[in-house]
């Protein structure tokens, strides 16, 4: 059985939205890092982006809105994937 196009097409869509979301809470991150004067951090994100979600989750208070991005990208992330797997399971 031959994949729908607009199928995967939809389901191609979240999963590449949800990562862009995730690079730019990553940068914004990195960003916020740095302008705090934090330069450990920031060079931290710079060389290794999934260390964002640290630096989100200890520095909640003058982080809030990447960590609120790189979540709500996870989520999205997550869901994406889990649909994946479903229709392939159905193929």
């Amino acid at each position: 059985m031959q994949p729908n196009v607009l199928v995967i097409s939809l389901l191609a869509i979240p999963l590449a939205s949800a990562i862009a979301m995730i690079l730019v809470g990553s940068l914004v991150a990195m960003a916020t890092a740095l302008g705090q004067r934090q330069w450990i951090w920031g060079v931290a994100i710079l060389l290794f982006l999934p260390i964002s979600f640290a630096y989100v989750l200890f520095h909640w208070n003058s982080a809030a809105w990447p960590g609120k991005l790189l979540l709500q990208g996870c989520a999205i992330l997550v869901i994406s994937l889990v649909m994946t797997y479903l229709y392939q399971l159905n193929i």
